[in-house]
């Protein structure tokens, strides 16, 4: 039997269903809602025949008309939420999909108490089953929709080759119908009258190959089955050592098991083969022709990396794996909790936490935009294993305390001084109540990485740095009267660190137990309560009330390292430049060019290049650091592994002395270092006063 959806008919029947159940759920929020509500508004006119002017039945009317007007407000948005999803229903039908759903059917499958093997016997019979129903062109299965994309664009992107424009030249003109556009902005147009299949050189049972080079997508793993959990245990003992005085000691612990790790690279460079790429003076990051002759949607050749040779998936740069449930974590804890009760118009908490937190990632990725705290993917995405990814979690605080103090001013009727005071001084004296919220919060961590791939392809400020043995890692030369500036000296000490050998991981943490500095809070409130003018209810009163928000202007700082960019050790220094030489019976690329010895020259006060005296020394540099070049005329590959000296941060790159090996080197690197490096930044917090009254009916 075969059995035909009408599209049409169901799509009837579906809106049917949904615009009655929208208009029950209008009436029963009518019936439900207003009726009452006009009921209880109107007057009772029993209690007026009779002459009842009770208090109680004043307070019975005020109830009754809040809870009327209650619903009545209620009411209003139940219905105005109603017909704001109408609105949103009509856009959404309106709205195109990007691909023809006419003859489209979807359904969902679930599969429960069978093991992996069985289950993929499963998919595959099922599958083999619905492509053979006559009228079906394509079947296949999925998990999770691809539409919505990850890190904000669709997965697979079939624009994210090729940098487009909305039209042919941009703002204005005529569309172009010819260029491929991602599925989240224009519906998926491919790159010419070429069927999309044929483009995509896909085979007859419906898997893409070849040409899928071309088009960027995220591989989802769902064949190991496991789902994150997280256990929890604690222990604790309270005592009371004074009167209305409570005292808790606790441990708490707390693991998780298979968190998701940040985008994992399936396809990760050979480190071995990188080093022979540039030890022969071939850039392992440079591009040339896929000798496969693969395509992207435009019909051009695609361009390769050349270090993706020896990869396991040739000619890909990122294969990332999502949802990998590999990573785990740790956290123990152990706090200090005070409470002290009212007693003599003083109330306190002050609760003090000591923690720490392990783990092999921090966060799930790629998406940071959306974290407070530092980021990165772990080393895990160039072959390197989780255990060297383990480490103190980014979000970490070691320390964290906290107090609220609640104090009624002992002046006044009825406190402990001058309870009989006058009125119209108690007035003025009498009543005030101060409140205070104090907190002190540990730093989080420090995140070493550099900027670049180190030859490695793949993603940016991923690649760790190496640790120097003996040297502070905060920075003796930073100092609390310099904390932020061009001028000052980082937090963090940049001669901790040295790049990693080219083409190899750094042997640093993912994060390092170095804080930064306790940020304090202080906020501050004031209120008095004064009697309400002709009434002799003491439930109404008015209040007045100053509220201080970070009441002592104290500044606090974090690290700079969120965001999209946030700043690493710096990007890959010059190797060799534009600039010739010459060499045997030819010439070759020279390490420093005429313009950059000028500068440097100019700012040290040393002949120009263009004097004999500048061009001797011109050369004599040159010599010096060709000396070390490698048969292939390539530096080698440990060439920038070197110590930097303390201040190299605040140093200008051209104050080195590049006459010698050493300084060299040093010029090159703090050239492409990035300023910002291990620094601080003041957090958004101004003392913020605000005076308010309010009025309690």
């Amino acid at each position: 039997m075969i059995v035909t959806v009408n599209a049409t008919l169901l799509g009837f029947h579906a809106g049917v269903g949904f615009v009655f159940g929208l208009l029950a759920a209008m009436i029963a929020a009518g019936v439900a809602g207003l009726l009452p509500a006009a009921r209880a508004s109107l007057p009772n006119r029993v209690q007026g025949l009779k002459g009842s002017r009770t208090t109680a039945g004043r307070s019975e009317r005020r109830l009754l008309g809040a809870v009327a007007t209650l619903q009545i407000v209620l009411t209003v948005a139940l219905l105005s939420g109603a017909a704001l999803l109408i609105r949103t229903a009509r856009n959404l039908d309106r709205m195109q999909p990007g691909y023809d759903t006419g003859n489209i059917l979807a359904m969902t499958v679930t599969v429960t108490a069978m093991d992996r093997q069985k289950s993929t016997e499963f998919h595959k019979l099922a599958l083999e089953r619905v492509a053979a129903v006559p009228g079906v062109t394509r079947a296949a299965f999925a998990w999770g929709v691809p539409l919505t994309g990850n890190n904000r664009n669709p997965t697979p992107d079939f624009g994210g080759f090729t940098t487009v424009g909305t039209t042919a030249t941009g703002s204005t003109g005529t569309p172009d119908p010819t260029l491929p556009a991602r599925l989240s902005f224009n519906q998926p147009l491919q790159g010419n009258s070429t069927p999309l299949n044929q483009l995509l050189g896909t085979t007859p049972d419906g898997l893409v190959y070849m040409n899928s080079i071309g088009i960027p997508a995220i591989a989802v793993d769902s064949t190991n089955g496991k789902v994150g959990y997280s256990q929890n245990w604690n222990l604790a003992f309270q005592f009371e050592p004074f009167r209305n005085t409570a005292v808790e000691v606790a441990y708490v612990g707390n693991k998780g098991t298979h968190l998701y790790l940040p985008l994992v690279n399936i396809n990760p460079r050979n480190p071995d083969f990188v080093n022979f790429l540039e030890s022969n003076n071939i850039g392992a990051e440079n591009t040339f022709t896929d000798p496969l002759r693969r395509q992207n949607l435009l019909g051009s050749v695609v361009p390769i990396q050349r270090n993706s040779v020896t990869s396991p998936f040739f000619g890909f740069n990122e294969l990332n794996r999502s949802f990998d449930p590999s990573a785990n974590s740790i956290r123990h804890a152990v706090y200090v909790d005070v409470r002290r009760r009212v007693s003599n118009g003083l109330t306190f908490t002050a609760n003090y936490t000591f923690a720490k937190s392990i783990d092999d990632a921090s966060d799930a990725q790629p998406d940071v935009r959306v974290l407070t705290t530092g980021a990165t993917r772990g080393q895990v995405s160039y072959g390197g294993t989780r255990s060297e990814d383990r480490a103190i979690s980014t979000f970490d605080l070691k320390h964290n305390f906290s107090s609220t103090i609640l104090y009624d001013l002992p002046f006044g009727a009825g406190r402990q001084l001058l309870r009989d005071t006058p009125k119209v001084v108690n007035a003025i004296i009498g009543g005030w109540t101060t409140s205070a919220v104090v907190r002190y919060q540990g730093g989080q961590p420090f995140l070493p990485f550099i900027t670049d791939t180190n030859k490695l392809g793949g993603t940016n400020r991923t690649v760790r740095l190496d640790l120097v043995p003996g040297v502070p890692l905060k920075n003796p030369l930073w100092s609390p009267d310099c904390v932020i500036g061009a001028t000052c000296e980082p937090y963090i000490n940049p001669a901790a660190f040295m790049r990693p050998v080219k083409g190899q991981l750094g042997s640093a943490p993912r994060t390092l137990d170095v804080r930064a500095p306790m940020q304090e809070y202080f906020d501050f409130s004031l209120q008095k309560d004064f009697a309400f003018p002709f009434s002799k209810n003491e439930k109404r009163r008015i209040q007045f009330r100053v509220d201080m928000i970070n009441a002592f202007n104290h500044p606090n700082f974090r690290y700079v390292n969120t965001g999209n960019t946030p700043p690493g050790f710096g990007t890959f220094p010059t190797e060799l430049t534009t600039e010739t030489e010459p060499f045997g019976t030819g010439t070759r690329a020279a390490v420093i060019t005429a313009a950059d010895y000028n500068t440097w020259a100019t700012f040290n006060g040393k002949p120009l290049a263009s004097t004999p005296a500048g061009a001797a020394q011109l050369a004599a540099i040159r010599a010096t650091v060709d000396a070390t070049r490698l048969p292939s005329n390539a530096l080698p590959v440990d060439f920038f592994h070197v110590r930097i000296p303390q201040g190299f941060a605040t140093r200008n790159a051209n104050s080195f002395d590049i006459t010698t090996l050493e300084g060299f080197k040093l010029y090159r690197l703090r050239q492409t270092y990035d300023p910002n490096f291990g620094t601080l930044f003041s957090v958004n917090n101004p003392r913020y006063i605000q005076f308010g009254i309010k009025i309690f009916f």
